[in-house]
């Protein structure tokens, strides 16, 4: 029973220590002429959770959300994803800023890195990342 309870704790621990650090972000979202509080707080949670997974040994620092930027730029943003997804499928893209540090090393400056993530929600109504690279 001892050598299970070990193995496992081993297993969780090797699992828990390979996911980025969402625990302490920061949040800035802009009033939206389209989206509820609800929504882009949805949006932020999508993202915290692809980046706990996809980011091995980061720190999550920033997530914005720009309202007049992504007025903008949303549909030429659809129009990009649509070429990706079904058109049936795909209902709206959100853009939001996110900046994170590698390595844990969240008092060095130098090693923030900001990327842009467009959010797609498909039909079910949920965000998902459909797309992210830096800026």
């Amino acid at each position: 029973m001892k050598k299970i309870f070990s193995s496992l704790f081993v297993f969780v621990l090797l699992f828990l220590s390979g996911c980025g650090n969402v625990s302490d972000v920061s949040v800035h979202l802009t009033n939206s002429q389209r989206y509820t509080n609800a929504e882009l707080k949805d949006a932020v949670e999508a993202v915290k959770s692809f980046f706990s997974q996809n980011y091995e040994d980061s720190t999550l620092y920033l997530i914005e959300y720009n309202d007049e930027h992504n007025e903008k730029v949303r549909e030429d943003n659809l129009w990009r994803f649509r070429r990706s997804f079904e058109p049936k499928s795909l209902t709206d893209v959100l853009e939001l800023s996110v900046s994170y540090y590698e390595n844990h090393e969240a008092d060095n400056s130098n090693n923030l890195i900001t990327e842009t993530f467009y959010l797609v929600r498909l039909d079910n109504g949920k965000w998902e990342v459909g797309d992210h690279g830096r800026t």
